[in-house]
């Protein structure tokens, strides 16, 4: 991201994702697969402009501006963005169910580490079945609701 940082195809393709998919960079949405998903797309698009650019070489009339995109660019931007958000929605919901029980579990352990009341202690370590359900739910509740990439900052969040 570095290398994109503040250009005009990092930055429409963040107006673009904020608009259509408000939670995107959530785990509601496709969490820590938000800057890998943004780089494929920019090297798609910049395959797609390689490939333009050499079909029209000698037309200078095609030649985009560097701060400007031609309409079919456009399209071809918001169409690759759109088709590959929902597969990779799909692959990223897999991998979230596996991430969150991880992360479930490495939390219960936490406050079994961190009680000093001994009846708290074995209550959590004897939690039943419906009860360990219900706090899943709600632990993982609260890491969809997680922004998990900032892309004005460059910053991954835990």
């Amino acid at each position: 991201m570095e290398n994109y940082s503040d250009t005009p195809i990092l930055n429409e393709i963040l107006r673009y994702m904020n608009e259509k998919f408000p939670n995107w960079n959530t785990n509601s949405g496709i969490g820590f697969y938000a800057a890998e998903f943004v780089s494929d797309i920019i090297d798609e698009f910049e395959s797609y402009v390689n490939y333009e650019e050499s079909e029209e070489e000698d037309n200078d009339d095609c030649e985009a501006n560097e701060e400007e995109f031609t309409k079919k660019e456009l399209e071809f931007l918001h169409h690759t963005i759109s088709s590959d958000y929902g597969t990779i929605m799909e692959n990223f919901e897999h991998r979230f169910n596996m991430y969150s029980i991880g992360e479930f579990e490495a939390y219960l352990e936490s406050l079994i580490e961190n009680e000093v009341d001994e009846e708290k202690i074995e209550e959590l370590e004897d939690i039943s079945q419906e009860a360990y359900g219900k706090m899943y739910d709600e632990f993982k509740i609260k890491l969809k609701e997680k922004i998990v990439y900032d892309f004005k900052s460059d910053i991954v969040f835990d």
